[in-house]
């Protein structure tokens, strides 16, 4: 996971390193804090969901690809910053996975909580 991080800081692009249960970024280069105005902003607090015009579907998305029925996504979305709006052609794809999940039953559905990390 270091090795991640490393590679998410000293990117060029502007990417992220998200933890889907919590929709949490864990790390984010330098380009993407300042396209998102988020420099020294600790992400610990910065739930994904709320830089999406759309949450709800982008909160389905991120379901699917935790359950495992998807391994990623690339998406056309507009995100906040701030006061405005900015179009964004988003890529998300799992690159860590607690395991890999076989369908659950009703009653893990109701319990289990898989975990993935994705880069975006």
């Amino acid at each position: 996971m270091e090795s991640l991080r490393r590679a998410i800081q000293k990117s060029a692009l502007a990417v992220g390193l998200l933890h889907l249960p919590r929709r949490r970024y864990l790390e984010m280069s330098d380009r993407a804090r300042a396209l998102l105005g988020m420099q020294g902003t600790d992400l610990e607090y910065v739930d994904a969901l709320t830089m999406s015009t759309e949450p709800d579907a982008t909160y389905r998305v991120y379901t699917l690809i935790l359950d495992g029925v998807l391994d990623g996504c690339r998406a056309r979305r507009k995100l906040r910053v701030g006061d405005r709006e900015i179009d964004a052609h988003l890529g998300v794809r799992v690159v860590a996975r607690a395991s890999r999940p076989s369908p659950p039953s009703q009653s893990q559905r109701r319990t289990a909580r898989p975990e993935a990390i994705a880069i975006v």
